[in-house]
């Protein structure tokens, strides 16, 4: 019996350590460019509740816009973009909702099943191309860390360039290989001028469907 008990508490132990082990140092020592935001309290208490709430389903926790410039007034709000690891059938405006009732004060919540952001990712939407070029990463498994990568090496070769108008693209995702990408033989442009906060394509007609 008291065997069982001590492989018990040590089996919690051990999660525990692992969530705490998984949990940002940037939790609790925020960049300066977040810990003087007028919104940083709530977001260490957003992130806290989404990581003990929902925690197996989180991929990433990011935050963009002007917060992660360090352009943000005292009356900005703070934009999080998260990225959920699994599919959860939900419509984006319901999962909104969901994820609005962890936040407190000027808090922006995005929150995208792994098959949306991925597709945001595919279709070079201009919303992610902000949040891999300038977001503060709090909390990653290594998705976030993947294709920002991938995105720097678009950015490095000039086949993604941001302009003062948006994003200039000079790439395109191959037909019969999502995963891989050429250059476009006669360098036409697709110029990204549309909401940078809109739905991802394809989210706004599984909504309406």
């Amino acid at each position: 019996m008291l065997l069982t008990e001590v492989r018990l508490l040590t089996s919690f132990l051990n999660t525990m350590l692992g969530r705490l082990c998984a949990m940002p140092n940037s939790l609790f020592n925020l960049p300066k460019t977040l810990s003087a935001h007028p919104e940083a309290e709530n977001l260490k208490r957003f992130v806290g509740r989404v990581l003990s709430e929902r925690g197996d389903e989180i991929a990433f926790i990011v935050v963009f816009g002007s917060a992660a410039k360090g352009k943000w007034t005292v009356r900005s709000d703070l934009d999080v973009f998260v990225g959920l690891s699994t599919d959860d059938g939900m419509r984006l405006i319901d999962r909104i909702g969901d994820f609005a009732k962890l936040a407190e004060g000027n808090l922006e919540v995005f929150p995208y099943a792994r098959s949306e952001w991925k597709r945001m990712f595919e279709g070079l939407h201009p919303l992610l191309l902000e949040v891999l070029e300038d977001g503060i990463v709090l909390f990653d498994r290594g998705d976030f860390a993947e294709i920002r990568e991938t995105f720097r090496k678009w950015r490095s070769d000039r086949l993604v360039i941001r302009n003062p108008f948006g994003w200039q693209i000079l790439l395109e995702r191959k037909a019969n290989s999502p995963s891989q990408l050429h250059q476009n033989d006669d360098a036409n442009c697709r110029q990204s001028r549309q909401d940078q906060y809109g739905s991802p394509e394809g989210v706004e007609h599984k909504e309406q469907s």
